[in-house]
């Protein structure tokens, strides 16, 4: 029977997330009959005896493990990829094993695709529930909920198109992946639209200061991005690395220089840096929830942040495969 929605979750080791999810898709309003669900666990996923128990319970849920997979299971992308190639839907529709999906999520989206507006894909709206105290976390992840974020936790793409550019592109594995795909739809001539009540909720993660050395791991994915997208990187403002960033390599750079120069110019560099990270800190958790932990952990990483980047931008472009350069996507299409 075809299917209006083939819902794709990618995911990894998260059995009670993972389940939760499920029974969010359970409480839809839309009919059953309308939607499948496509599980794709890693390798010895531990969610693996949730997704039979579930799949006996529910007729619309199915998983399935990527045969051979070249990635082992770290790859978000391919194994999206690998559920749209099962997937018997009109559309896509994306979430995360972390998200909840509100229960109107695919009626709302239904009705938009019942109207005679034409488009190719929607938006929907993050949404970051949150009580208490803000803190740097949360006030980092409510850009979530702008609009023009495209993440994959709540996108929808007609499944014909989504084809016709190769889906996500694998060279882009767990970063940068949405916002690849979104601009590639957009360039290819397709419509995405902003639909506000088709609502996923993501929840808040906790402050995590050793996430900005993942972050910084990842900087080389900007350069791909950036010359396959360069006229929407630009209009974004995106760039490996941010101003502060740059200062702060410099003034390492100078530290370590100045340390094999002129001590007197050393100490100076080195006050320099510890009253730009104070302030820095001062302007960062100004207002917000914090622990004395989190506070000294970030300000003793923040200075180290940029050499990773540098690391890894170097690494990427002097790299062996050079796919940076290549804007000729890779895909399981």
């Amino acid at each position: 029977m075809q299917k209006l929605f083939s819902i794709i979750v990618a995911t990894h080791n998260r059995p009670k997330l993972l389940e939760n999810l499920i029974q969010a898709i359970a409480g839809q309003r839309l009919a059953w009959q309308e939607f499948e669900l496509i599980i794709i666990p890693s390798p010895h996923d531990t969610s693996a005896s949730l997704l039979h128990e579930m799949s006996e319970k529910y007729p619309w849920l199915r998983s399935e493990f990527p045969k051979n997979d070249p990635y082992l299971g770290k790859s978000a992308s391919y194994k999206r990829n690998y559920g749209a190639k099962l997937a018997v839907g009109q559309w896509l529709a994306f979430t995360d094993d972390d998200c909840t999906p509100d229960e109107n999520w695919l009626m709302v989206a239904k009705a938009r695709i019942d109207s005679d507006e034409e488009f190719q894909a929607i938006e929907g709206h993050v949404n970051i529930p949150y009580e208490g105290p803000e803190t740097l976390t949360l006030k980092g992840m409510k850009r979530l909920q702008r609009q023009g974020g495209y993440q994959t936790c709540n996108m929808f793409y007609k499944r014909e198109e989504f084809v016709k550019v190769k889906g996500f592109d694998l060279a882009f594995p767990y970063y940068l992946e949405d916002t690849d795909m979104a601009w590639t739809f957009l360039e290819a001539g397709y419509k995405i639209i902003y639909e506000p009540k088709a609502i996923v909720s993501h929840p808040p993660l906790e402050a995590d200061p050793w996430k900005l050395i993942t972050m910084a791991s990842k900087s080389g994915q900007h350069l791909r991005l950036r010359s396959k997208h360069r006229e929407n990187y630009d209009a974004y403002g995106m760039t490996p690395m941010r101003k502060s960033q740059v200062l702060y390599f410099a003034l390492g750079l100078s530290l370590i220089i100045s340390a094999f120069v002129n001590l007197t110019i050393f100490t100076t560099l080195l006050v320099v840096m510890l009253s730009i990270v104070t302030a820095h800190m001062i302007k960062m958790y100004w207002g917000l929830s914090f622990t004395v932990k989190e506070l000294v952990l970030v300000a003793l990483l923040t200075p180290l942040v940029p050499w990773v980047c540098v690391y890894q931008i170097v690494c990427t472009m002097v790299g062996p495969k050079e796919f940076w350069k290549n804007p000729t996507k890779v895909s399981i299409f």
